[in-house]
């Protein structure tokens, strides 16, 4: 653990009375802290979870203090991306929100149009849902030319749920698609346009809406 720790540009403590009660925790905490005392170099976020007292070394002048006992406030979390020099696109209530919408609906077997506006990272959201929470997620990538017509999205779809064989003339390649969709244990996630055609299939709407510029 003291590995990683060390490893790490930023350490972000979030506090809560299990965390400080909690001697690994402690420990973390105390060794973040020893490298910067005085919270001037950032690298040290102190996030308050849950009520609590809060320990001695986080009272010094100047920490970072980040308050989440009311985690819809997007301010407070644009402190902890800004001292983790990230950045989501879009506030980040609303984009935790489109990703627990996602993935409940993913874990129901449901598919998902999930329709941008603005600039949000959407890339970085379908790949933390896919880092931990559908492993086997397929992604179509709707900025590859070959999506244009719906002859070349039906075979993106198709690929991406591991089927090599043709795409069959209208309309009958949306009955291969629907029969090959139906037959996975798993769903996936396509990102497609309100008015596509294929949009008679099947899809939950999920809206990410970014900042406006």
């Amino acid at each position: 653990m003291d590995g990683w720790q060390d490893r790490a540009n930023v350490s972000v403590l979030v506090l809560s009375p299990e965390y400080l009660n909690s001697p690994y925790c402690r420990h973390e905490m105390e060794r973040a802290v020893a490298r910067d005392p005085d919270f001037r170099r950032r690298c040290v976020v102190p996030v308050l979870l849950v009520p609590c007292v809060m320990p001695d070394a986080i009272k010094c002048p100047n920490p970072l203090y980040v308050d989440l006992t009311h985690d819809a406030d997007p301010a407070q979390w644009d402190l902890v991306l800004q001292a983790c020099d990230a950045a989501l696109g879009a506030p980040a209530p609303e984009w935790l929100r489109a990703r627990d919408q996602i993935a409940r609906l993913l874990e129901r077997n449901q598919s998902v149009n999930l329709i941008v506006t603005g600039n949000p990272r959407w890339s970085r959201l379908v790949d933390h849902i896919r880092k931990d929470f559908q492993p086997d997620l397929a992604v179509v990538d709707l900025d590859r030319g070959t999506t244009a017509s719906r002859r070349g999205l039906v075979s993106e779809i198709l690929t991406a749920c591991g089927t090599k064989s043709g795409v069959p003339p209208e309309p009958e390649d949306l009955v291969e698609l629907d029969r090959v969709l139906s037959a996975r244990r798993i769903s996936k996630l396509a990102l497609l346009p309100r008015d596509h055609p294929l949009s008679s299939i099947d899809m939950q709407t999920v809206e990410l809406h970014g900042r406006q510029q």
